[in-house]
């Protein structure tokens, strides 16, 4: 009884550890997926490959001095978005490594690619979205889909600076208040929720999505991407509900309808 009770919980042990794959695995298992026609058809290939791959909130929020975190295993939106490009980028231009895969994650994350401070990170998603044109990485889509004009005052961090551990530095603060400041002088357009449905057929599988807020000083509260689903566009996420990446089980137009603050989408379509 003794040797069969060891045997069964070797067994288990063995089993739970090999159902757990380290971050580097996975990245080579992701880096593995066939480059696509278009970027944004390899990202919407690598980020159906992370269905099911847990929501964990903070991953980034690691005290001490900032360092690029890699966690594939545990994501919430905004690193699932991050992770998705830096492997679609590896596959696009067929560099396939770790190491690229990880400049390609500060690339997306840091501004021009830098980790310098808490404050170097993009922590909106419009800044995420200006550097993302400045490579020439992506265009954005919603005022050619006839968006109107998105003056919103960004100011949440610097607002709540309460929330956010790393502003106690002074240096990092006016990092951010500058990065407001600046976004608050640009032009950005998105489709208010109730034009979805009219524009879904331009949008793509891969399009990446700002989901706009009416929460004050925030420009969006959710991102991921689009996803064509038997013939509709649905949002392919790592969902707060959920607590996991899904592809949503009704259109976007829906899904946003039923989402009283949610306003509406800023969409950027990669092109390289």
């Amino acid at each position: 009884m003794i040797t069969f009770w060891k045997t069964a919980v070797l067994g288990l042990l063995l089993l739970t550890l090999n159902s757990f794959s380290t971050d580097e695995e996975l990245i080579l298992q992701k880096l593995e997926i066939s480059k696509a026609a278009t970027a944004g058809e390899t990202a919407g290939r690598i980020a159906l490959s992370f269905r099911n791959t847990p929501y964990v909130a903070r991953t980034l929020e690691k005290p001490g001095e900032e360092k690029l975190v890699v966690n594939l295993r545990e994501l919430d939106c905004t690193t699932f978005v991050e992770n998705v490009l830096a492997l679609t980028r590896s596959v696009q231009t067929d560099r396939l490594t770790t190491e690229q895969f990880e400049k390609n994650l500060a690339h997306y994350r840091y501004y021009q690619g830098l980790v310098n401070g808490y404050g170097s990170r993009l922590h909106y998603f419009s800044s995420f979205l200006q550097q993302l044109q400045t490579y020439g990485e992506a265009k954005l889509m919603a005022e050619q889909w006839g968006g109107v004009a998105y003056n919103k005052p960004i100011h949440f961090m610097t607002q709540h600076r309460n929330l956010y551990a790393q502003l106690a530095d002074d240096d990092a603060f006016k990092l951010v208040e500058k990065i407001e400041n600046e976004l608050n002088e640009g032009n950005t357009y998105y489709i208010p929720k109730n034009k979805i449905a009219s524009i879904e057929s331009e949008m793509e599988t891969g399009d990446v999505i700002g989901i706009t807020t009416a929460k004050a000083g925030l420009d969006v509260s959710h991102e991921g991407f689009a996803y064509r689903k038997n013939g509709r566009i649905h949002l392919l996420h790592a969902s707060t509900d959920q607590k996991k990446v899904v592809v949503s089980s009704e259109p976007l137009a829906d899904y946003l309808a039923r989402h009283r603050d949610q306003t509406g989408i800023i969409v950027a379509r990669l092109n390289y």
